[in-house]
């Protein structure tokens, strides 16, 4: 019985979908893998699984060590991710999980970037009832006293941010002592905090993005007044917060958790 072109397509699909379960395996393995244990993480028998390594062998998706017999990622697929990490793009990433962010809890939301001379918005959602404050794209914030500089002063590099943070600090030896306990406490609890510093009565919580090579690349930040920001590590605000900056950083092609105990150059 002969199948429908309908059935046949399906079928091609559905094997694309199987094929690509190895190239996954491949992808998170930190070394080249014998075939039983790529069909084993797989889910498949080697046979099964021998079939789709040679079909991408031959494309040069897969590679096969001709000593050891072991499978990894080939030329092709470095060439197909070297391509999308140029298509990424940070603004086109960021705008639906901002949006959503916005829509849910009705406070400003804001994507900051490394700048010239420190920490710079470059986008910002304001609700329409928003209570006026100093904050605008292109604003430049400070890494001591706000919850954006909060995060590029944990996960930045020491390079660019020194000679503003050595302004910042200005020889205080409490000043200095806070940089150190802000780094802390961010890598602890994945999110920063600060109130009233830059305006009074309001209050923010940033969270980092990471890139491909696992770099700080923005600060993703709600800004409302006091009362309205809930801080609790285990509310929903936090957590929200945290997974948009997240799912930001899976859209720049960020893969794994955020490596928190030490920097990331800007």
């Amino acid at each position: 019985m002969n199948r429908s072109p309908a059935a046949k397509e399906q079928r091609h699909i559905q094997s694309i979908g199987i094929g690509f379960q190895l190239i996954d395996v491949l992808r998170r393995a930190p070394r080249k893998l014998p075939l039983k244990e790529i069909a084993e993480q797989a889910g498949m028998t080697p046979t099964k699984a021998h079939l789709y390594l040679a079909a991408f062998s031959r494309i040069g998706f897969v590679a096969q060590d001709p000593s050891t017999l072991r499978y990894g990622l080939g030329p092709e697929a470095v060439h197909v991710g070297l391509a999308a990490i140029t298509q990424l793009d940070l603004a086109s990433a960021s705008a639906s999980v901002m949006d959503e962010l916005f829509l849910q809890f009705d406070v400003s939301v804001c994507l900051t970037i490394w700048g010239d001379i420190g920490p710079s918005i470059i986008k910002k959602l304001d609700p329409k009832q928003a209570m006026p404050n100093t904050l605008r794209v292109g604003s430049i914030l400070p890494l001591l006293w706000s919850s954006t500089g909060n995060v590029f002063l944990t996960y930045g590099s020491d390079g660019p941010m020194k000679h503003i943070l050595e302004r910042e600090i200005a020889g205080r030896r409490d000043f200095k002592l806070r940089a150190v306990e802000i780094a802390k406490s961010v890598r602890q609890q994945g999110f920063a905090w600060s109130e009233s510093r830059l305006n009074q009565g309001f209050s923010a919580m940033s969270a980092a993005v990471f890139d491909h090579d696992d770099r700080l690349v923005a600060a993703l930040t709600f800004v409302a007044l006091a009362p309205q920001i809930d801080r609790d590590p285990k509310g929903a605000m936090v957590k929200q917060l945290i997974a948009g900056a997240q799912q930001i950083s899976r859209g720049i092609g960020h893969l794994s958790a955020p490596a928190r105990g030490k920097r990331r150059p800007l």
